[in-house]
């Protein structure tokens, strides 16, 4: 069985993602682990995340649920969409994103797993 971390996170054009563990970590990790893991997760992607974010006009509004499975020294292995934003460009975005911050920062000792796998919830909101 593998063990599934999540994370809620929210990117907002001109804010940066603010992540929220969704669900409790099935580990020896504390919820105060996941949620530090999280933050330097989310702001390591949030640096390649940038066009996305300026250009949400051109991406538009959605929410992509993507599945990334983290090798323990921080490589990405794997990336998924596991829930469509229903905009293919978006999408993709988000996708090739995730790519480009690999290696991300190496999952702590607490998580169980190689490799750990993260379940990331993004949505994309235009400024009000």
């Amino acid at each position: 069985m593998r063990r599934v971390l999540a994370l809620l996170g929210i990117a907002i054009a001109l804010a940066s993602c603010a992540p929220t563990p969704a669900v409790q970590q099935v580990s020896a990790a504390t919820n105060k682990d996941v949620r530090a893991y999280f933050d330097k997760v989310s702001a390591h992607i949030n640096r390649f995340r940038q066009d996305l974010v300026a250009n949400t006009s051109r991406y538009g509004e959605g929410k992509v649920v993507v599945m990334v499975r983290v090798a323990r020294d921080g490589r990405v292995l794997e990336v998924e969409v596991r829930q469509s934003s229903g905009r293919a460009p978006l999408d993709d975005a988000e996708v090739h994103a995730i790519w480009r911050a690999s290696p991300l920062p190496p999952p702590p000792p607490e998580f169980v797993g190689n490799p750990v796998t993260l379940v990331m919830p993004i949505t994309y909101m235009m400024p009000r």
